[in-house]
């Protein structure tokens, strides 16, 4: 039986070398889970943010639009993961020329770190008025002119409300979710996941009452 250096009976027991490598190992994997925790929560948030922020982008451009009597677009940059809005600065004398809106809180926005742009699919309002049928929805990407400058794509919002309809995807490789906008009305949402159809604020008025959507 061990003894202390006085000759007396010692009743303390110090770690083996297996009981200390146990030990060690458990730190590391209970630190390893926290640090995954932490980096999904972080993910999570920074998709959450940049949802947010689009979409407020998504809503003043439809509100400036109504109130400015001017057409005014949010652009995309799929390739920089950014983007910003513009309005036509004279509908009558220069149709079909927009400028960038400088104002501070309208300013050009990047994406949050890790998070971009996924499946963007826009149908103009000119290319529905001519459809005769409804078709398919194609998707929507970046473009380069023949100067080789990136076209980005666009959503425009007319001064009557409607807008063009478009589903815009944010993602950040392991969670997305995407923007949806109605083209009669211009409204936009949320929804969690990749949205698999447009968002339409019409509704037959001859559909029986139980039938009729409520809002």
């Amino acid at each position: 039986m061990p003894t202390s250096p006085t000759g007396k009976t010692s009743s303390c027991k110090g770690f083996t070398l297996i009981e200390a490598v146990v030990v060690v190992v458990l730190m590391v994997v209970l630190g390893g889970m926290v640090v995954m925790s932490l980096a999904g929560t972080m993910e999570t948030a920074g998709l959450r943010e940049s949802a947010r922020r689009l979409l407020v982008s998504a809503q003043y451009a439809r509100a400036y639009a109504a109130t400015r009597a001017t057409r005014c677009r949010l652009v995309l940059d799929t390739q920089a993961s950014r983007f910003h809005l513009e309005h036509e600065v004279d509908p009558v004398q220069q149709p079909g020329q927009f400028e960038p809106i400088t104002q501070d809180l309208m300013r050009p926005q990047t994406l949050e770190r890790g998070v971009r742009f996924g499946e963007i699919y826009i149908e103009s309002q000119q290319a529905a008025e001519s459809a005769d049928t409804a078709s398919d929805f194609a998707p929507a990407t970046s473009t380069a002119a023949a100067d080789g400058t990136i076209q980005a794509a666009a959503v425009t919002f007319s001064p009557n409300g409607s807008a063009d309809a478009a589903i815009i995807e944010l993602t950040n490789g392991r969670q997305s979710g995407s923007i949806r906008i109605a083209p009669t009305t211009g409204r936009a949402e949320w929804v969690d996941g990749q949205a698999d159809e447009m968002l339409s604020d019409r509704y037959d008025l001859d559909l029986e009452p139980e039938q009729a959507p409520t809002f």
